[in-house]
């Protein structure tokens, strides 16, 4: 787990390659499935939700965070959904008085795709490829 300080500094110094914020309150979007899918294809990266793209904290309705991130694990765990399946622990932390969630994804060794697509990371941007798997390998760095 990152630290209440270490948050802070990373959400100060915004968005990047591998930082990405959500603004989500009370469900996951579907484009933080194509971040981490994106992630995991890429180098790794942070995400943190409830957290708008200038780094402000907006926060997480409390009532809804232990669904969201059920929803993530639920999500990241079904090979129908994300293909091949990632065990990732979404993290609920309190800053300010205010809910976060913190995804901490790894850089996989394997080829990810969300809902049949595979996301890659370009600057602070997912893009979305329509390729085989072989395809894609030769995509990548």
């Amino acid at each position: 787990m990152l630290s209440i300080d270490k948050i802070k500094k990373i959400l100060s110094l915004g968005e990047n390659k591998r930082v990405e914020f959500k603004k989500c309150t009370d469900q996951v979007s579907a484009s933080v499935y194509e971040t981490i899918c994106s992630f995991l294809n890429a180098e790794g990266g942070h995400i943190f939700l409830g957290v708008n793209d200038d780094g402000v904290i907006i926060g997480i309705n409390p009532k809804c965070a232990i669904d969201m991130t059920k929803s993530i694990i639920n999500t990241l765990n079904n090979p129908e959904q994300f293909l091949p399946p990632m065990p990732i622990n979404p993290e609920i932390i309190e800053i300010d008085g205010k809910l976060i969630i913190y995804i901490n994804v790894p850089e996989s060794e394997q080829v990810h795709r969300y809902k049949n697509r595979f996301f890659d990371r370009w600057g602070r941007t997912d893009y979305s490829e329509l390729l085989s798997v072989a395809s894609y390998r030769c995509h990548l760095p």
